[in-house]
C-alpha cells in the first residue's frame, strides 16, 4: 500500500482501471479498431506485435472520432474485412501518416502500416512515403498541428459502408485540396470490395502509394508491360546515404529498390499474392478523372518491411516488401483524384471476384467527381461519388443521381440493389430511390453530460430534428470553431421547449458556453466561435428474393 504524508491518505491494491471508469475506457479503445486476429493496425510509434483482444468471430464498422482512426468492416469468422484509416494528428511518437489506408481480409493483414522499429530504417517508417497515401511533391506531411477532420462516416447501410477525411493540414503550404473516401460495397457473405478515392490539390508531383503485407513475402505482378529503371527512386542530384542508426536521415525514396517501370494509357491493375498462404488482393487503378487529367507513370519495386528485423541492424534489408508508385506530374497546382478498388481474394477461388473496372465520365463534370462500374459475377455496380452534393449528374450507362454518395447494382439490366447518401435521389430506367431529408444542419447551442450531472450527454439546438429514434446509429459532424472537426453517433433526439436534444451514446468530452467551446479531455483547446453541425441522410433498397 501507499500512504500520502501531507493527509495520511491510503491507497492499498490501487487498482486504477475499477476505480477510474475513465482509465478503463481508455485501455479499451484500440480493441474497438482491433483487426480480427486481435491485433492493432500499428500506427504511430505502436508495436505490430500488440494484441488487444482474443481473436474476434465477428467484425463491424467502428471509429475512434477523437483519437482520428475508422475502421470499415464486415463478415464472420476467416470471411472478416477491415479497410481502416487513420487522421490524427501528431502529438509525440508520430509519424507522418494522415490519410493512411491499411486493409485486412482473408485471415490476413493485406496492406500494412509498417509500425514501430528501433532499427536504423527508423526513417523510413516514420516517413510519409512508408505509408499507404498520396505524397505531395515528394515531401513528408508535418506532424505538428495536422490533425485530420472527419467529414463522413456511415457504418452500416444495408451492407455498405463508408468513412471520409480530410488532412490538409498535414501539407499546410501545398495542399488546397487532401481527403480520401472509403466505401465498402458488399458482394456475398465472403466477398466485398473496398472503393478508395483520394482527392488532391496542390504541387506539381502526386504519387500515390501503396505497399503489401508487412507480416510475411509477397509478390506483385502487374497488368502493364514494364521495363526495368536503373537505380532507386531518388531523382537526379539526390544522394544516397547509408543510415547508421536510429537517428539517421535519408531520403526515404533511396529506398524503393528493384524498380520496373511503365507509363499507363487507361487503367491498371496489380495483384499482391503471399508466397506462401492463400490470400491476395488485387487493386484496380482508373486512369486519371477529368479533362486535365494528366498521364500516370507507374512504377512497381521492393521496400523494407522491417517487423521481422526486430531492431536488428543486421536484417535490416533481409526483409522486403512489393510497393506501387502511382506519379502524376503537371503544373502547380495539380489536380488528382486517384480512384482504386480493392479486390481481396482467396488464390484457389479462381483468382478473384471482379471482371472489370471502368471509368465512367459525368454529365455535367464536377471537380473530383469520381464515376465508375465494378462488374463481378453476374452484376454491375455503379458508384458516384462527388465531393459535396452539388446538382444533378447523369451518367452514360443512364443511371441520374442528385446525391454526394449513390451505388446502383444490377442484374441482367434489372436494378437489384441501391444505396444513397446524402442526396436526394437515384433513378435508372423505371427505378427510383428517393431521400426526402437528405440532411439535417444547426448550430450546437449549448451541451450537457452525464459526467456534470445531467441526465444524458447531449448536443442542444434550435434546428427541427425528428424526435425518436429515427436518427439512431447516424454519426453528426460537428465543425468547431477553428475548423477542426469531429463525430459523434446519435442514440435519439427529443424536443424540449422548441429545441432539439441530440442525445449521444457517449460522453461528447465538450464544455459550451455560448460562442467558446473548452475541450474537456487531451487535448484541451480552448475554441471561440460556434459549433455546427450535420447530420446526413441515407437510405438503401434490396429487392426481396
Amino acid at each position: 500500500g501507499y500512504r500520502r504524508a501531507a493527509d495520511g491518505m491510503r491507497l492499498e491494491n490501487l487498482d486504477l482501471e475499477a476505480q477510474l471508469p475513465f482509465v478503463a475506457k481508455a485501455m479499451a479503445a484500440p480493441s474497438l479498431v482491433a483487426y480480427p486476429n486481435g491485433r492493432i493496425c500499428p500506427v504511430h510509434d505502436s508495436w505490430a506485435t500488440s494484441r488487444t483482444i482474443a481473436p474476434r468471430e465477428q467484425t463491424s464498422s467502428t471509429l475512434l472520432p477523437g483519437f482520428g482512426h475508422a475502421s470499415l468492416g464486415r463478415g464472420r469468422g476467416e470471411n472478416q474485412l477491415q479497410a481502416q484509416m487513420h487522421f490524427s494528428g501528431g502529438y509525440g511518437h508520430s509519424h507522418a501518416d494522415n490519410l493512411h489506408f491499411a486493409l485486412f481480409a482473408k485471415g490476413s493483414e493485406l496492406l500494412s502500416d509498417i509500425g514501430y522499429t528501433h532499427s536504423k530504417l527508423r526513417r523510413w517508417t516514420v516517413s510519409t512515403i512508408g505509408h499507404n497515401l498520396v505524397a505531395i511533391d515528394r515531401q513528408d506531411q508535418t506532424t505538428r498541428d495536422a490533425d485530420g477532420d472527419l467529414l463522413m462516416f456511415v457504418p452500416d447501410l444495408n451492407g455498405l459502408a463508408v468513412v471520409e477525411a480530410r488532412g490538409e493540414r498535414g501539407y499546410p503550404k501545398l495542399a488546397e485540396v487532401y481527403r480520401r473516401e472509403l466505401i465498402l460495397v458488399p458482394v456475398s457473405e465472403t466477398d466485398a470490395y473496398v472503393v478508395d478515392i483520394f482527392r488532391v490539390k496542390g504541387g506539381s508531383t502526386h504519387d500515390w502509394l501503396l505497399h503489401g503485407s508487412a507480416d510475411a513475402d509477397m509478390a506483385a505482378e502487374c497488368s502493364l508491360p514494364l521495363t526495368p529503371r536503373e537505380g532507386t527512386m531518388l531523382e537526379p542530384g539526390e544522394k544516397w546515404v547509408e543510415p547508421l542508426g536510429e537517428s539517421s536521415s535519408f531520403i526515404p525514396y533511396g529506398l524503393m529498390r528493384e524498380v520496373r517501370q511503365a507509363k499507363a494509357e487507361g487503367g491498371f491493375s496489380v495483384a499482391f499474392r503471399f508466397a506462401k498462404g492463400d490470400a491476395g488482393v488485387r487493386v484496380h487503378l482508373l486512369d486519371g478523372h477529368g479533362k486535365d487529367s494528366v498521364p500516370t507513370e507507374v512504377f512497381l519495386c521492393q521496400t523494407p518491411r522491417i517487423r521481422q528485423a526486430e531492431g536488428d541492424d543486421r536484417k535490416a534489408y533481409d526483409y522486403w516488401m512489393p510497393q506501387v508508385v502511382a506519379r502524376r506530374r503537371g503544373p502547380a497546382p495539380l489536380t488528382s483524384a486517384f480512384v482504386a478498388v480493392h479486390e481481396p481474394f482467396k488464390p484457389s477461388a479462381a483468382g478473384g471476384f471482379v471482371r472489370e473496372v471502368r471509368a465512367l465520365p459525368l454529365d455535367p463534370p464536377a471537380e473530383f467527381g469520381v464515376a465508375l462500374e465494378v462488374l463481378h459475377g453476374e452484376f454491375t455496380d455503379t458508384i458516384l461519388s462527388l465531393p459535396d452534393p452539388v446538382g444533378e449528374r447523369r451518367l452514360p450507362n443512364g443511371v441520374v443521381a442528385r446525391a454526394r454518395l449513390a451505388v446502383v447494382r444490377e442484374q441482367g439490366g434489372k436494378v437489384v440493389a441501391a444505396w444513397l447518401v446524402d442526396g436526394t435521389q437515384v433513378s435508372k430506367g423505371d427505378f427510383t430511390l428517393k431521400l426526402e431529408e437528405p440532411r439535417y444542419e444547426g448550430v450546437i447551442e449549448s451541451a450537457t453530460r452525464k459526467a456534470d450531472g445531467a441526465a444524458e450527454d447531449a448536443f442542444v439546438t434550435s434546428a427541427a430534428l425528428p424526435s425518436g429514434d429515427s436518427l439512431a446509429g447516424h454519426w453528426m459532424v460537428v465543425t468547431h470553431g477553428n475548423g477542426y472537426t469531429h463525430g459523434y453517433e446519435i442514440r435519439c433526439v427529443e424536443r424540449h421547449d422548441g429545441k432539439s436534444f441530440i442525445i449521444l451514446c457517449d460522453d461528447h468530452g465538450l464544455k459550451i458556453t455560448g460562442d467558446q467551446t473548452e475541450e474537456l479531455y487531451f487535448p484541451r483547446r480552448k475554441i471561440a466561435g460556434r459549433n455546427r453541425f450535420v447530420v446526413m441522410g441515407a437510405t438503401a433498397y434490396a429487392e426481396k428474393p
